[in-house]
This record gives C-alpha cells, structure tokens and sequence, in this order.
C-alpha cells in the first residue's frame, strides 16, 4: 500500500512516487487527453501467437532485430527484456554486446529450448519496414488494456455527476499549477482521482475526510491491474496524500481471463 506514518498521520505515498518520477511525455493534464492516448494505441497494435521456435534474430542497420515469419520487428525496451526471457538469457548482459554478437547468443539459446507459444503485441510503424514489438508474453497471458482501466476511471467521473478528478500539482516558477496524476508510458497507465482536499485547488482548511481512488495497470506485463480507494484530509501538490483512513487495495493478475475478471472483479468495486 506504500504507506508512512508522519506526526501520527498515515501518509499515502503511492501517487507521490509517481509525481516524482514520471517524465513530461508521460503526463497527462485531463483524462480525456489520457483516454485518447490509450485507445489509439490499442486501436493501433495487434495481437499474434507464434512459436518461440519461429522468432529468429538479425542485424539490419546495425540494430538487432527480430524476424517472424519473414516479418521484420524492432523490439523496445520492454518487450526485448520479455524476449530475453524468453531464450533464457540475461537482458542485461545482452545490451552490452554488439548487435551481431547479442543476435548469434539469441538464435543459438533460442534453438536449445523447447518450442512454445507466446503471444505477440505488434504497433505498426507506417514509416518504417521493421514494426514494433511492444511485448512478448506467455500463451496464458490475459490481457487486460490500458484503455479498460481509463474507461473505468472515466465512469467514476460520470457515475459522481463530476464530483471527483485529477488533482493538480505544484506549479513551477510561479506559473499556475495544471492538472496531473493521470500518467502513461508505453508499458503501463496510472490514474489518481479525489474528490476534494486538494491543497493546490482550493482546499477547505476544515478537517473533513474526502474520498480517492487510484488505478493502475499495464497491458505488455509489467505489472498487475490495481485499484486503491481510501478516505484522506488533503493532497499536496506534490501528491502526498495526509491522512489517510480505509484503505482498501484489489489486484487482477493478467492470467488466462484477465479482461473478463477485470469486469467481474474490479468493476463492481468501481461502481
């Protein structure tokens, strides 16, 4: 739950961590800018089951590269970590290696284990020959899309006629501070929703609890779906959440059936 205990208040630090870390590119000021992201993404990537015995790998501009079929891919961080895997070798040891050498120890690791079906995430470049891999998981991998939790989260908006949103954040150099707590990356999606205590927005010094809710998830495998719901007194506009009370967390592991649990499971939590 990543709590703290300061002069004997509970201190929720799970969006604070976020604030902390997360680049520009990956913040977003409104959740409709957020849930445009995401579904075009989705609407942009598709699904394939391969056989690992079918993945091999070559240089091609000096860049390693998967071929598939006779398809060509360009993984990313994420999904080249989930190929190593996948071959059993360290990611790590192989992004020291140049390109050749990290191809000939993938193909010959590769050709020592058993054959297995792993299901491919693929987003189409229109502008280059190679696409994406944007991850490689197990064949019991449930997918649960990014674009189902920002829709969740756009029906907590709706179903309190308003009532809650995205908190802001400090602003920098005097400048008047904007909206954030709503964050993707091209591996995960995190949203952090209140309903009042905003010491940035607003906020009624009166000793009053509100409610928040924070979701979380990633639809190439690094982490679970998430929701925290929890009663507290105010948000910084750094995102440390003060005095926190009634935390609840719920988790969906991405396994077979994921996005059909995520509707039994978490949604009626959500409503």
């Amino acid at each position: 739950m990543n709590t703290i205990k300061h002069n004997g208040q509970t201190l929720l630090m799970t969006a604070n961590k976020q604030w902390m870390t997360r680049p520009d590119d990956e913040r977003f000021e409104t959740l409709e800018a957020l849930k445009a992201s995401v579904d075009q993404r989705r609407q942009n990537s598709y699904q394939v089951d391969v056989q690992t015995r079918e993945i091999g790998y070559e240089v091609r501009n000096e860049t390693l590269t998967a071929t598939i079929r006779g398809d060509k891919f360009q993984a990313n961080h994420w999904s080249f970590t989930q190929l190593a895997s996948l071959a059993g070798a360290p990611a790590s040891y192989l992004r020291k290696l140049s390109p050749k050498l990290a191809a000939d120890c993938l193909n010959e690791w590769m050709a020592q284990r058993e054959s297995e079906t792993v299901k491919l995430l693929v987003q189409p470049d229109p502008f280059e020959k190679a696409q994406t891999l944007r991850a490689a998981t197990s064949s019991s991998y449930g997918r649960i899309w990014d674009s189902q939790v920002v829709g969740a989260a756009e029906k907590i908006v709706e179903r309190s006629g308003g009532a809650f949103f995205n908190p802001k954040q400090w602003g920098e150099n005097g400048e008047e501070p904007k909206g954030s707590g709503l964050y993707a990356s091209d591996r995960d999606v995190f949203i952090f929703l209140i309903d009042g205590g905003s010491m940035v927005d607003g906020g009624s010094e009166r000793d009053q609890l509100n409610r928040g809710i924070i979701l979380w998830n990633s639809e190439v495998g690094k982490c679970v779906f998430g929701m925290q719901t929890f009663l507290f007194r105010q948000v910084c506009g750094n995102h440390i959440i003060w005095g926190a009370e009634e935390l609840r967390e719920i988790k969906v592991r991405h396994t077979s059936g994921g996005s059909e649990r995520f509707q039994t499971e978490a949604m009626p939590e959500i409503k």
